[in-house]
């Protein structure tokens, strides 16, 4: 291809190569430079402060005491770093350390990403709520997360499931009370109460709140009756045209004329409101693809997409949720997201530096990114001590990716207990107490 091209750029990270698929070789890509009749190399950053670099220098000083980097001063100083002794009391000295910068400093949301080696839905959940509740603006990206494990996604294919008389079983009342607390705004108490009163054994629909008794009913509150009653004559309306409604018609009223209606459970969630247009766009696009002239009957189809994406076999790549870092919000993501971003920023938050998580690969034991190598010889075996190596090399390549991308900060928490109630002695933390050292600070 590059021989038919008038012109081009080629650009190459010598340190990064953080993710390595399908045998993909960083020495080979550095052999396309050839290909350029003008080559230009750049060794000066115009990000880093003067006191990242020097972080910069002591990190790479801690991994190769014999590299040609010069003495590293003061690098403490790019840095601060907190211990707590569990885990839920480090997320809350995050999210205080966020909403101090935006409120108290008048840091701009955008100037600041929190990262993690794994981004899990309590670690999520933590954060976002205490950020939104301090009117603090964050956006999340997740990538390798499907869109049916998002709560929003699953609220709407269970309404999808309940509207459809075509369905051969009904949905559990666990998602259906799941389903409420998405789409209502109620609590899970409540939810998980009103569901089994309207949606107990013997129903195949859901019940009228207006014939339960008036102790269950101020147990509930009659906001939340009130709220109840429309979505469940909304989805008898719905039923009765099941027949000649196309599966996206159907998700994009229930966002529209439902869920996002005031003081409804999407109306200020800004994840719920991209995930139901991503979901939207999951079924036109399925429709157009399979039925582009249409059918007599859309109830089997709205079957046959719901349990597509249920059982992950269907999904559609977003590109707007790669666009979120132009909003005006605070960022969450996993490490290696952000670092494929290449996307410098003021502030850096890493949460739980005592993970073991950071300087481990992804499990790919089908698709060996390193034996399926073309210079990887064929007799020879993958050991633990190779595997060891790896981890040390990636933790190298993605702890400077970080540096290189932080203008002022980075801020480091720490948990003696991880989140699972065990001692957190992860690589990154003795990295850190390899720079440290030298300075007396631990």
């Amino acid at each position: 291809m590059w021989p038919s091209l008038e012109s081009g750029l080629m650009i190459y990270d010598w340190d990064a190569g953080y993710r390595v698929f399908l045998g993909a070789e960083r020495e080979s890509a550095a052999t396309l430079r050839t290909l350029c009749e003008e080559q230009t190399i750049r060794m000066t950053s115009y990000i880093q402060s003067e006191a990242m670099r020097n972080l910069e220098y002591a990190v790479t000083a801690a991994f190769d005491a014999n590299a040609d980097v010069p003495e590293p001063v003061n690098s403490e100083a790019a840095f601060t770093y907190n211990f707590q002794s569990f885990y839920p009391q480090m997320l809350d000295w995050v999210a205080a350390s966020v909403i101090d910068l935006v409120v108290e400093q008048g840091v701009q949301p955008r100037d600041i990403v929190l990262i993690a080696p794994f981004l899990n839905d309590s670690l999520r959940f933590s954060l976002v709520n205490q950020l939104e509740d301090a009117q603090v603006p964050i956006v999340s990206h997740r990538p390798s997360r499907a869109i049916r494990e998002e709560p929003a996604a699953r609220a709407m294919l269970t309404m999808l499931q309940l509207a459809n008389p075509a369905e051969a079983s009904l949905p559990p009342a666990i998602d259906v009370a799941d389903t409420l607390v998405q789409i209502l705004g109620m609590d899970p108490i409540r939810a998980r109460l009103l569901t089994q009163i309207v949606y107990g054994l013997g129903r195949n629909e859901l019940g009228s709140f207006d014939v339960i008794n008036a102790r269950m009913q101020e147990r509930i509150t009659f906001l939340y009756g009130e709220r109840y009653e429309m979505l469940r004559e909304w989805l008898l309306q719905q039923a009765s045209a099941v027949a000649a409604t196309p599966p996206d018609y159907f998700l994009r009223s229930l966002f529209g004329d439902l869920a996002a209606r005031p003081d409804f459970g999407f109306q200020t969630n800004l994840d719920a409101a991209t995930v139901a247009g991503q979901l939207v766009d999951s079924a036109y696009s399925f429709r157009d693809a399979l039925y582009p002239g249409g059918t007599d009957d859309w109830s089997p189809v709205w079957r046959v997409y719901r349990e597509l994406v249920t059982e992950g076999l269907l999904a559609a790549f977003h590109p707007e949720s790669w666009q979120k870092e132009e909003m005006n919000a605070v960022f969450i993501a996993p490490a290696y997201t952000y670092l494929m971003r290449n996307r410098p920023v003021d502030y850096q938050f890493w949460i739980d530096v005592g993970s073991p998580a950071w300087g481990e690969r992804l499990e790919q034991p089908l698709t060996h990114p390193y034996v399926l190598r073309r210079d990887y010889p064929p007799d020879r075996k993958w050991t633990d001590e190779d595997e060891q190596d790896t981890n040390w090399d990636t933790l190298y390549r993605l702890t400077l990716g970080l540096v290189r991308r932080c203008r002022k900060q980075i801020f480091l928490g720490i948990a003696d207990l991880g989140e699972q109630g065990f001692e957190q002695r992860g690589p990154l933390l003795s990295l850190f107490q390899q720079v440290l050292r030298p300075t007396g600070a631990l």
